[in-house]
């Protein structure tokens, strides 16, 4: 995959599906995702504030490694900034996928100081996400 197509196909809001497959590249779940998966393990999550308005975190599976459990494609990281926060995750408004680590959340200047939930989830090779993480309250750094 090319390195740009992260940047702007996938966490591009503006690009829809169709423009991602024009470009050669699998689309991903629309921001509704599917129902999620219980037989898919929760991550263990740990965040920690960085420089320059961003956000390190670090997702460990059942045995305590950044490995992915077998049959994940994704890391999910779902986000809601500012208030309200939805009651359903699924409902958080934007979200990321990561294949692996490190897991780097870059925010804007003017973001500096507000709330900011976060969700993270596996999401399997057929696309369905596990149940989240319980949800992180914190401040944008």
């Amino acid at each position: 995959m090319r390195a740009d197509a992260k940047q702007y196909y996938y966490d591009n809001s503006a690009a829809t599906s169709i423009m991602v497959m024009d470009a050669g590249l699998r689309p991903h779940a629309g921001k509704k995702a599917a129902k999620s998966d219980n037989s898919i393990e929760i991550p263990n999550v740990s965040i920690d504030p960085a420089k320059a308005h961003k956000i390190e975190i670090e997702c460990l599976n059942s045995e305590d490694s950044k490995a992915k459990p077998d049959g994940i494609l994704f890391i999910r990281v779902k986000t809601n900034l500012d208030i309200p926060v939805p009651t359903e995750t699924e409902d958080f408004p934007d979200f990321q996928d990561f294949t692996k680590h490190p897991i780097v959340l870059a925010f804007k200047l003017a973001d500096a100081g507000k709330p900011l939930a976060i969700a993270i989830c596996y999401v399997k090779r057929n696309g369905k996400e596990g149940n989240c993480c319980d949800v992180i309250f914190t401040t944008v750094p």
